[in-house]
């Protein structure tokens, strides 16, 4: 992110991995191009057990990945990175370890995480953090 004249504003050669649900990706999907990203790809964690649904019971949630810019810039070389891992649920919203290693083995950095549980080494983080 980069503050200029008051306002935060992504990089210009950057990642983006949203979480989205079923029921908000076309939000989410929104809000990529608002900030001026552009969509590639996305991961899922599959849970363990069924959640709620209003057609489906969702169990796996929608990790989406998107560049802003060239997007190769932010890039590793890795080639054996998958699209879906299973991760057991934790505390409400808190995000399994497994998607934190994937866009560390992904994305080059510096990271940002927004509405953030906990501090990560290595990442800038904001939000709801270790309960304060």
């Amino acid at each position: 992110m980069i503050y200029q004249s008051g306002v935060w504003t992504p990089a210009e050669d950057c990642h983006l991995w949203m979480w989205a649900t079923n029921n908000f990706l076309p939000d989410a999907l929104w809000l990529t191009k608002a900030l001026g990203f552009r969509y590639i790809t996305n991961a899922v964690w599959v849970k363990p057990r069924a959640g709620l649904g209003q057609y489906l019971r969702g169990q796996h949630e929608l990790l989406l990945f998107a560049v802003r810019g060239s997007g190769p810039k932010a890039r590793t070389t890795r080639k054996d990175l998958r699209s879906v891992f299973h991760a057991p649920l934790r505390e409400h919203s808190r995000k399994p370890e497994q998607s934190y290693e994937l866009i560390e083995a992904r994305s080059t950095g510096p990271r940002l995480e927004m509405f953030a549980r906990r501090e990560r080494e290595g990442w800038d983080s904001w939000g709801h953090l270790n309960g304060r």
